[in-house]
């Protein structure tokens, strides 16, 4: 019987499955802070549902306990899955499979799901102490505030799309991206009192010392100016000087500048996901 979670104990049972699943990783009850809809099979799975970038694509993730696959499990999940996605307006599936996770590709190739982008984990360890960059000309560099979150939401609207997928992106509607990034850092770039670039740091799951770069981001006006550098490595000063001792990001192997620039900064690497789209089930 699949039900949709509503409680504490609900999501609580989610964050028991992923981190079964990915104890390298573990995630704790503030990933679900915004209260996604998370489909459950007993104790032996769930699929988390919401919308996504990729247009006309409802996110999903479904995971199942290893000692449960074989059973139908993951099939029912993702059925229901696709019943909240057209209940969200949406005709496809989107989501990412662990590039060393053979069997699970071959159950979404299956089922009619198509690689779309290949992401490389890229690791950076920090020093205690990491030099902070000289900005660019004309460029302040600095944390974000409130009053900048428009700005950054509007370099987040223009960046979104030139992602190297085979999709055609847009950036989450700005309430819903306002709710994924309410345990964000924003760095930001600012030119006349205009953000032109920004740089996203979000918690890793449960892992205290570390944090995950999410969207690095200049307007098409202002880039070759060395601006996402100099954001980067100024996310690369901050985080070292609040007591983190990792920063970890995935990278679009389409994505040269931004995969080459992390290399230049230290960032070691290894192959880890693959984003697939597929049809309603």
């Amino acid at each position: 019987m699949i039900r949709r979670g509503a409680t504490d104990e609900d999501y609580e049972r989610c964050v028991e499955i992923y981190n079964a699943l990915n104890p390298q990783g573990p995630i704790d009850l503030t990933t679900f802070d915004d209260r996604p809809c998370v489909l459950l099979h007993g104790d032996a799975g769930y699929a988390l549902v919401k919308e996504s970038s990729v247009d006309g694509c409802a996110f999903t993730m479904v995971r199942v306990r290893p000692e449960e696959r074989g059973r139908g499990v993951g099939s029912a999940l993702l059925a229901a899955a696709s019943v909240e996605a057209r209940a969200l307006g949406k005709e496809a599936l989107y989501g990412r499979v662990d590039a060393d996770d053979k069997a699970a590709l071959a159950w979404v190739t299956r089922r009619g799901f198509v690689e779309i982008s290949r992401d490389i984990e890229q690791t950076r360890v920090l020093k205690e102490v990491e030099p902070h960059p000289a900005p660019p000309a004309g460029i302040e560099l600095r944390l974000a505030e409130e009053g900048d979150l428009e700005g950054i939401y509007a370099v987040a609207v223009e960046a979104t799309p030139d992602l190297a997928v085979d999709a055609e992106l847009r950036a989450l509607p700005y309430e819903q991206w306002l709710r994924e990034n309410a345990h964000s850092t924003f760095h930001v770039a600012v030119e006349g009192g205009r953000v032109v670039g920004t740089g996203t740091l979000t918690p890793f799951g449960a892992v205290e010392d570390t944090l995950e770069h999410e969207l690095t981001a200049v307007l098409r006006s202002h880039r070759r100016r060395g601006i996402g550098a100099a954001v980067k490595r100024e996310q690369i000063a901050w985080a070292a000087e609040n007591g983190y001792r990792r920063l970890i990001t995935w990278t679009q192997t389409g994505n040269d500048a931004m995969r080459s620039l992390n290399l230049s900064l230290g960032y070691v690497e290894r192959p880890d996901s693959i984003s697939v789209k597929g049809p309603l089930q």
